[in-house]
């Protein structure tokens, strides 16, 4: 009788114990679940990848975020002509990002991790979640810096391209100033406005001409990954190159 006794206090010890020592675990988890601090993304911000209703390889889905408002662009690469545009407001709750379109509906939702956003809503792909992931374009934030320090600076559109490196802009008066690595120049256009979306102009380079082709469709620069709204051609000695521009 008297080890029954004892058998049944240090039954009851060790639950009591046990008990102590999940009630201290469960408020160190809510603690640590309290101090958590989801990650926020850096604003102005952009990503880009494929999504669900995206059938061809080559169709890119670009998204803009900024302060409250987001800018989403689908098209096929290096077309504006059959591209989708949306915009609206969005918000970040936990690790989860919110679109909403103009009437306050919610249009997508990601989940925000490892600096890529993930589709969350069901797919045709076993219906789960987590199949598309866009991912950031990581010189989004300073590109846009600069091309809003050059518009304060009277500049009214820029361009560039890669491989080799070119880039030239022309400013409100119409001063357009190239340049490459080993050669630059600056030159008097015509008077054009945003309107004219898109035009040609040749430059004297030593003792041959660089041909410029502009048009308004969605490019991509091959670097940053960075959306530009114009597509560049130039073309020079009997080569074509191609770059990136847009208005500011």
């Amino acid at each position: 009788m008297k080890n029954k006794i004892i058998n049944i206090t240090i039954i009851v010890m060790l639950i009591i114990f046990i008990s102590f020592r999940i009630s201290i675990a469960c408020e160190e988890l809510q603690k640590d679940s309290q101090n958590f601090e989801y990650p926020v993304i850096d604003l102005p911000a952009a990503f880009t990848g494929s999504l669900p209703e995206i059938s061809s390889s080559e169709t890119v889905y670009y998204l803009e975020l900024n302060q409250e408002h987001f800018k989403e662009v689908t098209f096929y690469r290096d077309n504006k002509l059959n591209s989708s545009v949306t915009a609206g407001t969005w918000t970040q709750s936990a690790d989860t990002l919110y679109l909403f379109t103009e009437d306050d509906e919610i249009l997508k939702r990601f989940r925000y991790v490892n600096n890529q956003l993930i589709l969350l809503q069901s797919t045709e792909r076993n219906g789960s979640d987590g199949l598309y992931a866009l991912n950031t374009v990581g010189e989004f934030a300073s590109i846009t810096n600069h091309h809003k320090n050059l518009k304060d600076e009277g500049v009214n559109f820029v361009a560039s391209g890669n491989e080799p490196f070119w880039s030239f802009r022309i400013d409100s008066d119409g001063n357009m100033n190239y340049r490459e690595p080993d050669f630059s120049t600056s030159e008097q256009l015509e008077e054009r406005s945003r309107e004219q979306s898109s035009f040609e102009f040749s430059i004297r380079k030593n003792s041959s001409d660089i041909n410029i082709e502009v048009n308004e469709e969605y490019c991509i620069d091959s670097m940053s990954g960075f959306l530009f709204t114009h597509s560049l051609t130039l073309f020079e000695n009997g080569k074509a190159f191609y770059g990136c521009g847009k208005y500011l």
